[in-house]
């Protein structure tokens, strides 16, 4: 039972971990909006391909996007939107958390 639990832990963190890069979180806001090529992705983030490659084999690793091939281009889409909802959640708790913050700062 221990390592069923700690196998569910495990794979939430590394799912965290896909999130928990910038450049990965600019990619799924552009995303957010439907597929785009990977040539589009280096265009809006202004970046070299490599580093948007990399960033996409992360997330596609992840289960968090996936990607089809047409012609000579890759393009890549959100798998499952409840990520956004994890990502809306998170802007959430950290609008509250500025809110508390301010509310801290405005008794001084």
């Amino acid at each position: 039972m221990v390592a069923v639990k700690k196998r569910g832990i495990d794979l939430k963190a590394r799912y965290l971990k896909a999130l928990a890069c910038e450049k990965r979180m600019e990619i799924l806001e552009i995303l957010r909006r439907g597929e785009k090529s990977v040539c589009k992705l280096v265009e809006e983030l202004g970046v070299d391909q490599s580093v948007v490659s990399r960033h996409l084999k992360t997330l596609k690793e992840s289960g968090i996007v996936d990607s089809r091939k047409k012609g000579v281009s890759v393009y890549y889409r959100i798998v499952d939107k409840g990520v956004l909802k994890v990502i809306d959640l998170i802007t959430e708790l950290l609008k509250r958390r500025a809110r508390r913050f301010q509310d801290s700062v405005d008794e001084l």
